[in-house]
């Protein structure tokens, strides 16, 4: 079982990282793992002799067991502060830079009360894709 706080994502010897990520699946984000399958879990970047957790990668064999906890993850976002954990997915760089930009369009539009969405490093508003030389 998994400590509730973001040092039980600290390297350990006696802990795996998957077996960290699946408790906590199971206990933060009540969602069952028996039968979840992983392609790779593995921590980013190298030991340090820091206190702060280094992120885990996770990658799920089923596309439907990566949206289950996606799902769940929003759904207990909350849960999931409270206990210095994200769930996310990763992006090429390219995506990340792209949407750095678009991010103050969006909060603007969110402000406005428009439906405001990314798909990949496109923003779309009301359903309209959004590019800077226009307005939607």
């Amino acid at each position: 079982m998994a400590e509730s706080n973001a040092h039980s994502l600290l390297d350990s010897e006696s802990k795996t990282c998957e077996s960290l990520v699946k408790g906590h699946i199971t206990n933060i984000l009540k969602t069952e793992t028996k039968n979840m399958v992983f392609e790779r879990i593995h921590r980013l970047g190298k030991p340090t002799r820091t206190d702060k957790p280094r992120p885990i990668i996770a990658r799920f064999h089923y596309y439907g067991d990566r949206e289950r906890v996606r799902n769940e993850a929003f759904a207990r976002k909350e849960n999931l502060k409270q206990h210095n954990l994200s769930v996310g997915v990763q992006m090429p760089k390219e995506w990340r830079d792209a949407r750095q930009d678009l991010y103050p369009t969006l909060r603007e539009e969110k402000r406005k009360g428009n439906n405001v969405k990314f798909v990949g490093d496109k923003l779309f508003i009301n359903g309209k894709r959004f590019t800077p030389n226009n307005t939607h």
